[in-house]
C-alpha cells in the first residue's frame, strides 16, 4: 500500500513479565477497506480459512463476515473493539475471546464455571461453531455444540506475556487445519502460548510443530494422571 506504513506497537511490563501499559498505531487497517478486498475476494474465498481480528473497521468486519466463503475465525481483540463484532458473530466459525470480551459478547458474567459455560453456550446459540476463551494463567475454555471442557495453561517460566493470546490463536487454527479435536486444538494453543511467554524475543526460536506438539503430550499426560 503506496505511503502506508506498519503497524506500531509499544508497550512495558512489568517484572513479571506482564503489560502494564501499551499503545499501538493501527491506521494501516484503515486502508483495509470493503472495496480493497473485493479485489482479493477469490484468495479470501478459496483459503482453508480466514482469520479476522478487530483491528479493521466495523465495515471491513462486517463486509468479511457477510461475504467470505470460508471459515473464519476471530479473535476480538479488546472490549473496546470487540463491539465491531455486534450482529455478525453467528457468521464467525470460531472465536477466541478473553474472560471480559466473552462477557461483553455474550451478556452474561462470568464468576464461576457455571456462569463461564453458560457465557460460552450463549456466544454459541449465536450460530459460531466454536469457542476458546482464554483465561490467563487459567488456561482456557472451549467449547462446540456438543460438548465443553477447561484446559489448564502449560507450565512456563514467563519472561514477557506479550503475543501469548497471538500464539494461542496461532495454533488453535494450526489445529484445526490438521483435524485435531475441540480439546486438542485448546491443548495446541496452551502449548504454544507457553512456547512464547518462556522468551525474551518477540518470536520464540523454540516455536515449532514438533515443540508444540511436545508440550501438548506432557500437558495431556498429566491430565491423565490427575484424573487416576
Amino acid at each position: 500500500m503506496p505511503g502506508g506504513s506498519t503497524s506500531t506497537y509499544v508497550f512495558i511490563t512489568n517484572d513479571g513479565g506482564d503489560m502494564e501499559l501499551a499503545i499501538s498505531d493501527m491506521q494501516i487497517y484503515d486502508s483495509l477497506t470493503p472495496q480493497y478486498l473485493e479485489t482479493r475476494a477469490d484468495l479470501i474465498d478459496n483459503a482453508a480459512l480466514c482469520v479476522v481480528d478487530t483491528n479493521l473497521t466495523a465495515e471491513t468486519v462486517r463486509f468479511i463476515a457477510e461475504t467470505s466463503r470460508c471459515p473464519l475465525f476471530c479473535d476480538p481483540v479488546s472490549t473496546a473493539k470487540a463491539e465491531k463484532l455486534a450482529g455478525v458473530l453467528g457468521r464467525f466459525h470460531t472465536l477466541k475471546p478473553n474472560l471480559l470480551e466473552a462477557e461483553l459478547l455474550s451478556g452474561v458474567r462470568i464468576r464461576d464455571r457455571a456462569s463461564l459455560k453458560r457465557a460460552a453456550l450463549t456466544l454459541l446459540d449465536t450460530g459460531l461453531e466454536q469457542v476458546f476463551i482464554s483465561m490467563g494463567k487459567n488456561g482456557v475454555y472451549c467449547a462446540d455444540r456438543r460438548r465443553q471442557a477447561q484446559i489448564p495453561a502449560c507450565p512456563a517460566n514467563a519472561v514477557d506475556t506479550t503475543g501469548a493470546g497471538d500464539s494461542t490463536m496461532a495454533a488453535i487454527v494450526w489445529g484445526w487445519l490438521r483435524h485435531f479435536t475441540l480439546e486438542d486444538c485448546a491443548r495446541a494453543g496452551m502449548a504454544a502460548a507457553a512456547i512464547c511467554v518462556e522468551s525474551a524475543g518477540t518470536i520464540s526460536p523454540q516455536m515449532n510443530p514438533e515443540n508444540v506438539v511436545r508440550k501438548m503430550n506432557a500437558s495431556k499426560s498429566k491430565d491423565a494422571s490427575a484424573a487416576q
